[in-house]
């Protein structure tokens, strides 16, 4: 379940609804990433940009399943601010190991309903 947007962007992605997904040992199963960019053509990384494509009003919900990576949920937003408005409800993702898979949300700004587990120093 992902939207990847590439660096310097424009447009929007809004209203957007994963619903009622089962994952079945799914590599990185949701991820949002504002920083997708081709790098094994050119061999250099993604140029910072100071624009981005806005996303908002995302929901994940009643979404369960396994993943053979500690990555669960990877939310990379821009710190233009153009991710608001993600939300999230029931979700269990388990790696295989049965542990609780991992949550990062970087620069996701305000009117989310995400867990506090996610969240960490850089979310908001």
């Amino acid at each position: 379940l992902r939207i990847k947007t590439w660096p310097g962007g424009s447009g929007v992605a809004s209203d957007i609804t994963y619903e009622n997904g089962q994952m079945e040992d799914v590599s990185n199963p949701k991820i949002i990433n504002q920083f997708y960019c081709e790098t094994v053509d050119t061999g250099s990384g993604c140029k910072s940009q100071s624009s981005a494509v806005k996303i908002s009003n995302v929901e994940y919900s009643n979404i369960r399943g396994t993943t053979p990576t500690e990555d669960g949920i990877t939310l990379s937003c821009s710190q233009s601010g153009s991710c608001m408005g993600i939300k999230m409800e029931n979700i269990v993702l388990v790696t295989g190991s049965g542990a609780q898979a991992s949550c990062n949300a970087q620069n996701v700004q305000g009117g989310n309903s995400i867990p506090s587990r996610c969240l960490g120093n850089n979310g908001q």
